[in-house]
């Protein structure tokens, strides 16, 4: 029961999170130090790095607040009890998609066994991941820098199943996250390419950014995926870009052009 308890507070943050940042704007740092004692204090410090990241939610004010609230206690014992919920035998996708995001926003990037466990899970039930939970597990995985080869390949067939399901911030934070993992699936990058083209100004500046720089960091050039991105940053979409933004895009054209001429 402690462990349910535990894992309801950490899902509290991660609705919490999610409502904020469908109804705030702004751009968050990514360079919060990593935990490193077993007695801490998490803030939304790292729960709002997901703010630019397009999650959406539906979550009453009540879990706004949550977010909002500092988290104090032994980390040991917090991560003791996501693993108890991790390792019951009836953990969905969801629930094991949680728990990532709840090691990434405690920053619980060292305990290699846990989220080695969380990989193996993944794996098993990959079949049974919808959108939204493949992207909150991908996402989790690349904030808190920890990745397991095998697994994320085999999770990117699932993600080639979901493709007409994703939203425009689901199949960017998805794209940046198999390009980190070096996932380069031809089939799957080809019809990721094809949606984005087709569609490209359904995308914001953020979204077509990280799906250029996922297809850079993959290994996948694609000429006209590249020419469908700058086209809409030069209209519409190109007004809401940072230079965050545009750094991943210069620096996802510079790659690529060593392989296409651009």
């Amino acid at each position: 029961m402690r462990g349910s308890r535990a894992l309801r507070l950490l899902c509290q943050l991660n609705a919490g999170a999610h409502s904020l940042a469908a109804t705030r704007t702004g751009t968050a740092s990514s360079t919060a130090a990593w935990l490193n004692s077993s007695s801490a204090t998490s803030s939304v410090a790292a729960v709002t790095q997901i703010q630019r990241h397009g999650f959406a939610s539906s979550t009453a004010s009540p879990a706004v607040a949550a977010a909002q609230m500092q988290v104090q206690g032994d980390l040991s014992a917090v991560l003791s009890e996501v693993d108890a919920v991790v390792s019951r035998e009836d953990a969905k996708p969801k629930d094991i998609a949680d728990a990532a995001m709840a090691l990434a926003y405690l920053q619980a990037r060292g305990d290699r066994r846990l989220w080695g466990k969380l990989f193996e899970r993944a794996a098993a039930t990959k079949s049974d991941f919808d959108a939204a939970s493949i992207t909150a597990f991908l996402w989790a995985a690349t904030t808190a820098g920890v990745g397991h080869f095998k697994t994320v390949y085999e999770m990117s067939s699932t993600a080639g199943k979901l493709l007409g399901s994703f939203s425009p911030a689901q199949l960017a934070i998805v794209v940046e996250a198999l390009g980190r993992a070096g996932c380069n699936d031809a089939d799957l990058m080809k019809a990721i390419s094809s949606r984005v083209v087709s569609k490209a100004g359904d995308f914001s500046a953020s979204q077509l950014s990280k799906i250029l720089y996922g297809f850079a960091v993959a290994g996948c050039p694609d000429l006209a995926l590249a020419k469908a991105v700058l086209g809409a940053l030069g209209g519409k979409a190109g007004a809401g870009a940072t230079a965050t933004d545009l750094s991943q895009v210069v620096y996802a054209l510079a790659k690529m052009g060593r392989c296409v001429s651009i």
